[in-house]
């Protein structure tokens, strides 16, 4: 973490460093305080062997989902998109899922609307990934915004690898 740390992108040290265990890694963990005041957090595992930033609105919700335990380990920096005229970032987690923000809000994605979603192609997410039924069957759905149009959907038959995108309601 001292490595990697500067103090001018980074802020001064709020914690200790830490450990912290989850997924099936032994990392460290230490939070910061930014000049602006935001809170920021530097981590380490073996999953990345290198530390994560984590910050803003990605860093807030990334705590209320249960952090480390729950929905896993960041595996790189944030990654900053613009799509429809929206800036937004992406922090990728373990497991193929992420933690997408933009102006409409910071929500969670995983599978396969994650791994084929393209900000540039399919807008923002608007919602989170929920289960739902759709024409009598388990589906994971989620809702995206291009600019002013939208909503439109995305949908991922559970227990499939594939999913379809729709624009407007499903």
């Amino acid at each position: 973490i001292l490595a990697s740390w500067s103090p001018t992108a980074d802020g001064w040290p709020t914690s200790t460093m830490r450990t912290v265990t989850g997924s099936g890694y032994t990392g460290y963990a230490q939070n910061f305080a930014q000049r602006n005041g935001a809170k920021a957090r530097a981590l380490w595992s073996k999953l990345s062997s290198a530390t994560v930033w984590m910050n803003g609105m990605i860093l807030n919700r990334y705590d209320r989902l249960g952090g480390i335990s729950k929905v896993g380990w960041p595996k790189a920096a944030m990654a900053a998109q613009r799509a429809f005229g929206v800036e937004g970032w992406q922090q990728r987690l373990e497991g193929g899922k992420a933690l997408v923000a933009s102006k409409y809000g910071t929500y969670f994605m995983s599978g396969a609307i994650f791994r084929t979603w393209r900000p540039a192609k399919d807008g923002w997410p608007i919602s989170d990934l929920r289960s739902a039924r759709l024409n009598r069957r388990s589906v994971w759905l989620q809702k995206f915004r291009k600019g002013a149009s939208g909503p439109d959907y995305a949908y991922n038959p559970q227990r499939t690898s594939q999913a379809f995108w729709v624009s407007g309601t499903p």
